[in-house]
């Protein structure tokens, strides 16, 4: 290969990868219906892409416990596949609630039923886009970087168990690939990269409010 041509390849790979960068810019988050009420969530911090609530009146010290509700899962509209395999479902849910599970807040135990200091999460992950691997595999002997890298949105809220008061909620959206390039490369790699840090960012909120509710400090918003 002459300089020319070497020249040239580098340069058609630049922008392509440049494309693709563009096109990642997340779009803002649409709800889905799965939460009861959206009218209160509210962008976090700017960020589009992102949409919060949180009771500034919730008492948080009177929780000792929480209970999860089944992950709810669901493709994008816009997936290729318009089915999900039933093993995959159940494959995706398991991780989330392990995930979850792992890192819960550790000022909670884990119930199984609900009570009057017992906190209820409740989670669906949605808009789902499973990574193309055939066309990543093609594009990255082509051109050495992938063309398509996954997505997915979660919806979820903190209630009390009991009264059903909603004490916090959220809707994200994330696409995968450059958070962990590697698992563009495979089928859910960049919705399990999304999974892990939903879980972290949920239970850091829920940590978060507790430590402030017990040094009887104002709440704020604690998403990254």
């Amino acid at each position: 290969m002459n300089n020319k041509t070497a020249s040239f390849h580098w340069l058609l790979i630049l922008a392509l990868a440049l494309s693709v960068s563009s096109c990642m810019t997340l779009p803002k988050a649409k709800p889905s219906g799965y939460l009861m009420d959206y009218n209160s969530l509210e962008p976090l911090h700017g960020k589009e892409h992102t949409l919060y609530y949180e009771d500034k009146d919730a008492a948080w010290t009177k929780y000792k416990g929480i209970m999860f509700e089944e992950v709810v899962i669901k493709l994008s509209p816009d997936a290729k596949s318009k089915k999900l395999d039933p093993e995959d479902t159940k494959k995706m849910r398991n991780y989330f609630q392990r995930s979850l599970a792992k890192n819960a807040c550790s000022r909670l135990e884990f119930r199984n039923r609900p009570g009057d200091d017992v906190i209820v999460l409740r989670t669906a992950i949605v808009d789902i886009k499973p990574v193309n691997v055939a066309a990543n595999i093609v594009s990255r002997g082509l051109f050495y970087v992938p063309v398509d890298f996954g997505e997915a949105a979660i919806e979820g809220e903190l209630r009390d168990s009991v009264t059903g008061r909603r004490l916090t909620a959220i809707v994200d959206r994330k696409i995968g690939g450059f958070i962990n390039p590697k698992d563009s490369y495979t089928t859910w790699g960049s919705v399990e990269d999304a999974f892990d840090e939903w879980a972290s960012q949920l239970a850091n909120l829920l940590d978060r409010n507790m430590v402030r509710a017990y040094n009887n400090a104002e709440p704020l918003p604690t998403l990254k």
